[in-house]
């Protein structure tokens, strides 16, 4: 089950569409996966956008009070190339 919400508030962690593409917002920074890891995906969003949510409702609370889920290390080295 999806959901929207405002792209501002979109916890670190949290999986949202973005043009038919499945994308994870880690450091800032919308990722797309692959075969060989996460890559930066540039979309043009602003923070009032509205953004279809994929990731359960439950788990987003849980990352808005501060939860840190493990993610893939080509996550982060992904958001080192993008700054």
């Amino acid at each position: 089950m999806t959901f929207e919400m405002s792209f501002a508030d979109i916890p670190e962690g949290t999986f949202i569409e973005v043009e038919n593409k499945a994308l994870l917002l880690w450091r800032g920074v919308l990722l797309c996966w692959d075969w060989s890891g996460y890559q930066p995906y540039y979309a043009t969003l602003t923070p009032t956008d509205q953004v279809k949510v994929l990731t359960p409702y439950s788990i987003v609370n849980m990352l808005q009070d501060g939860f840190s889920p493990q993610v893939h290390q080509s996550a982060n080295a992904a958001c080192s190339l993008d700054t």
